[in-house]
């Protein structure tokens, strides 16, 4: 049952949307890899590459990524504008994290980045999702 819950909890957040109920647009599929790696005194700062796909036969523009703060790791939000996704698209992204200095690249490449995912579908209705980043390693 321990193994269980937490997949249904990520297979629930990536099909409802953040705002309730069920959506027509698909959302943007996310993959991250952490690029670099600065261990400091009070924060280790992590370079991360994101990867926005769009899955969908129609474009989505206005797309935003919101980072949601996961303490102890990622402080804060961070809000990334990402622009318009053609049907099939992929997208590069770079960002900037800190997290406590404790914590190494491997661990931080392994977890999992909550986002809200925001942007204006083709029928020009906004649709906002709650994404899961599916962590690509470290390099």
């Amino acid at each position: 049952m321990k193994r269980i819950l937490p997949r249904l909890i990520i297979l629930l957040a990536l099909l409802l949307p953040a705002a309730g109920g069920w959506s027509s647009g698909p959302p943007v599929l996310v993959m991250h890899t952490v690029t670099g790696y600065r261990a400091g005194a009070a924060t280790a700062g992590f370079e991360v590459d994101l990867q926005a796909t769009n899955p969908g036969d129609s474009s989505l523009t206005d797309l935003m990524l919101s980072l949601a703060p996961m303490p102890p790791f990622f402080k804060g939000y961070k809000t990334i504008a990402v622009g318009s996704l053609a049907a099939h698209q992929k997208r590069s992204i770079s960002l900037h994290l800190e997290a406590p200095p404790n914590h190494g690249r491997r661990e931080v490449a392994g977890r999992v980045l909550h986002f809200t995912e925001k942007y204006r579908a083709a029928d020009g209705t906004v649709q906002e999702f709650l994404v899961l980043s599916h962590p690509g390693g470290a390099q």
